[in-house]
């Protein structure tokens, strides 16, 4: 069927000839000038075109108003792109496949270079100096194995701070997270801003905020204090999981269970903490692991108490590269196999 001179079939062709992934892109003119509307066929039928412009509006163009389409073809293709503001021509020139083939390449190359490098790194440190770590952890001339004895000691207060301050944040975090979703009042949100301040603070500032907190009420820094800090900085990751779960969670089932009797303990038993499960164990997960590496907040506050980290930074500060490794290794693993 012609009209004005061409056909729904070219007018198809030309489209596929720029297909784009969320269907054809044309450009929507006037007789006489192109008024620069990006649109999307979303069906294309005998009796008529239905478009969705990229303004919001939808409209269907039926064979006798075709003549309203300016239609890219090789004649009048020249014509349009000299009329493309500079920053489309920009966005076209470098939508080619070949630059985004070229950015994937990049994207991968930094992910591989800058993320994981310098954890598989780790390991082939590890390797690498097998016999000095020997000599230096389990068999040391003049210690014995007591730098083992130190790393096992650092490990077990790393796990066991993390776990308390895990622990404890789960219970805070269940009703600030079901007041934040289920209650409506005055000063929600700068409650909810306050939930999030600990992460905006850097830890090392954090960490001595918290030192003088509890210095007032005669807490020395110490395994105690650790778990204060640790609290604190780790709180956020629990609070917003539980959050994001419960607002994505249907209260309906929680007033049918209150509509047939069940106390408010029992709903929340019953219902509403099966529903917060994903959250909990992902934010206990991040905490767990945000505590377990925690360094900066942790030596303001750690008195004589020494956590895998900061000796971590006393290899360091020794020279003790392989030993650094070994450790750094250790919670590495032990950090992944937590968050499986």
């Amino acid at each position: 069927m012609k009209t004005s001179g061409f056909k729904i079939d070219d007018f198809v062709e030309i489209c596929k000839e720029v297909n784009h992934e969320n269907g054809y892109t044309y450009w929507v003119g006037s007789m006489d000038e192109t008024i620069g509307l990006k649109g999307i066929v979303v069906e294309i039928k005998k009796s008529g075109i239905d478009v969705k412009l990229s303004n919001g509006q939808s409209w269907i163009y039926h064979p006798d108003s075709l003549r309203k389409i300016k239609l890219k073809t090789k004649a009048n293709s020249t014509e349009i792109e000299n009329n493309f503001p500079f920053s489309l021509k920009i966005d076209r020139f470098f939508s080619k496949p070949i630059y985004r083939k070229g950015l994937d390449t990049i994207t991968i190359i930094f992910f591989l270079l800058v993320i994981v490098g310098p954890i598989i790194n780790i390991f082939s440190t590890l390797f690498l100096n097998i016999p000095a770590i020997r000599n230096d952890v389990f068999a040391d001339d003049l210690l014995g194995n007591l730098q083992w004895i130190n790393i096992l000691s650092s490990l077990g207060y790393s796990f066991s701070i993390a776990a308390i301050a895990v622990g404890v944040d789960i219970i805070i975090a269940f009703p600030i997270s079901i007041i934040l979703t289920r209650y409506n009042f005055r000063g929600k949100k700068i409650l909810d801003a306050l939930v999030d301040l600990p992460m905006a603070v850097p830890t090392s500032a954090l960490g001595f905020s918290v030192l003088l907190f509890w210095g007032v009420f005669g807490v020395e820094p110490g395994f105690s204090l650790i778990i204060f800090g640790h609290i604190v900085f780790t709180f956020p990751y629990i609070v917003r999981n539980m959050k994001i779960v419960l607002e994505k969670s249907n209260t309906l089932y929680e007033d049918a269970a209150r509509t047939l009797g069940a106390s408010g303990v029992t709903v929340f038993r019953t219902v509403t903490l099966p529903m917060m499960k994903q959250g909990i164990i992902a934010g206990a997960i991040l905490a767990f692991t945000r505590s377990l590496g925690e360094t900066g907040a942790t030596i303001i506050l750690s008195g004589l108490v020494e956590t895998a980290p900061i000796m971590i930074v006393g290899f360091r500060r020794q020279l003790e590269l392989p030993s650094a490794s070994f450790l750094a290794g250790i919670l590495i693993l032990r950090g992944s196999y937590h968050d499986c």
